[in-house]
C-alpha cells in the first residue's frame, strides 16, 4: 500500500518590515524642540518594531514645501534639513505610495508610515486623497503626529482636525 499525503500550504509569517518616516521640513518646522520631538517619535517607533521583526528597514522622506518635491534622504539629513516654502503634505504620501509599490510590496513586507508635521497644508484635498490611496494599498499602519511647540503652530495646524473628520478617527493627544 502506498500512502499519499495531501499537500498542505503553510503561510510563513512576514518577519520583515519597513518604516517610512515622513517629516515636514518647511520653514514652520524649523524649531529645535520640534525637531527633537520628531526625532524621538522616529526613534521609539523603530525601537518598538525592532523587537517584533527580524528585519526592519527604516526609510526617511522629507517634504520641504513648494521649493522642492518630497525626497528620500538619509536619517541624519531628515532631521537636519530646513527649507522654506509652503507646505504640501501630499507629496510625502505620494512618494511613500510609490516606494511601497516599487520596493516594498505589502505581500512581502509589513509597511508602517509615520508622518510628523505642524499641521500646515495648503492643499488638504490632495493630501486627503493621497492618504486614502495609501491606506487602500494595504499598509499595516499610518500614524500622524502633529507637533505644536508654540502658540502660532497650535493655531495654524488644521490638517489633523480635517483628517479626524474625513477618516472617522479617534483622537489621542500627548503633551510634552
Amino acid at each position: 500500500n502506498q500512502r499519499f499525503r495531501g499537500y498542505e500550504e503553510h503561510k510563513r509569517p512576514i518577519t520583515q518590515a519597513v518604516v517610512i518616516c515622513m517629516l515636514d521640513v518647511s520653514g514652520s518646522m524649523a524649531d529645535e524642540r520640534t525637531k527633537f520631538i520628531a526625532r524621538s517619535l522616529f526613534f521609539w517607533t523603530s525601537r518598538f518594531l525592532k523587537k517584533r521583526y527580524e528585519r526592519l528597514i527604516l526609510r526617511y522622506i522629507i517634504h520641504p514645501g513648494n521649493t522642492a518635491p518630497a525626497e528620500l534622504v538619509k536619517e541624519e539629513d531628515a532631521i537636519r534639513m530646513k527649507m522654506e516654502g509652503t507646505t504640501f503634505s501630499h507629496t510625502a504620501f505620494d512618494l511613500m505610495q510609490e516606494i511601497v509599490r516599487t520596493q516594498y510590496p505589502t505581500n512581502k513586507y509589513d509597511v508602517y508610515g509615520l508622518y510628523v508635521s505642524d499641521g500646515d497644508d495648503f492643499d488638504m484635498d490632495k493630501t486627503e486623497k493621497s492618504i486614502a490611496k495609501l491606506i487602500d494599498s494595504d499598509i499595516a499602519m499610518l500614524a500622524y503626529a502633529e507637533v505644536h511647540v508654540s502658540a502660532y503652530q497650535a493655531k495654524s495646524g488644521k490638517l489633523y482636525a480635517r483628517l479626524l473628520n474625513k477618516f472617522s478617527l479617534t483622537e489621542k493627544r500627548v503633551k510634552s
